[in-house]
């Protein structure tokens, strides 16, 4: 590439950037699963719990994305449904049946509030505002969830492990946590509850107890490649807030 071609590449990536560094995108986030959260339940457990994460609705308004939990889609966790508006009530729309919809349903938004009613199982959504970080909405969805998700964590304090440094102190996982720099996600091989930290080249495993978490810090792994806990040491501890 000539030196001009990487000047305009360079130009390209940074007017990129900046077009949707400022872009706010309306969301619903699934209330059930941001009341787990904030429980201090486990992302695993949270997701167990709830089918449904996030949706989005386009803005022509005759379809709906919904991000939906890896324990119950596996890697396929985005989709797309067609929505109706009712003619008559604007705020009221009819989703098309579709798996693992059994029948049609009717969404309501309430000006804050979305609720489902998927025959009588009635599923609640909070309006959440937030800056786009990718620029493909199923993309940024599956992001956002992450980033979400690390919350959970608010509830927890760091202490040492067996007299070793401290990986992450408890200020600086509380200021990336509100810095929205942390992610965790559940994988769907062995399950394991991983957590990254934007700005940093590490990664980190998250087991829990009961009301406490081990945290390890590792170099990553492949899917359906196990880590053995029992013969890692660099770790710390993260013990749920009294």
């Amino acid at each position: 590439m000539t030196k001009t071609g990487i000047l305009f590449f360079v130009f390209f990536l940074t007017t990129y950037n900046i077009m949707f560094a400022g872009d706010t995108t309306t969301y619903w986030m699934n209330t059930n699963y941001t009341n787990c959260l904030d429980s201090g339940s486990s992302i695993y457990d949270c997701q167990n719990r709830n089918i449904f994460i996030m949706l989005y609705i386009e803005p022509d308004n005759k379809n709906i994305i919904i991000e939906s939990s890896v324990l119950h889609f596996g890697s396929m966790t985005c989709r797309r449904y067609a929505i109706k508006q009712d003619s008559i009530n604007k705020s009221s729309y009819t989703i098309t049946k579709d798996w693992p919809f059994l029948s049609s349903c009717r969404m309501v938004i309430n000006q804050d509030t979305l609720t489902i009613n998927d025959q009588g199982n009635i599923l609640k959504f909070t309006k959440y505002k937030i800056e786009k970080i990718k620029k493909d909405i199923t993309v940024d969805m599956g992001s956002q969830v992450g980033i979400y998700s690390s919350r959970s964590l608010l509830q927890y304090s760091v202490e040492q492990y067996d007299n070793n440094a401290l990986i992450l102190s408890n200020d600086s996982l509380v200021k990336y946590i509100k810095l929205k720099r942390v992610s965790l996600y559940c994988s769907d091989d062995y399950f394991y509850i991983g957590m990254a930290v934007k700005g940093t080249d590490s990664q980190y495993l998250l087991q829990y107890y009961g009301d406490t978490i081990k945290l390890f810090k590792t170099k990553g792994s492949a899917r359906f490649q196990k880590f053995d806990f029992s013969t890692h040491t660099d770790m710390e501890i993260l013990r749920k807030k009294k």
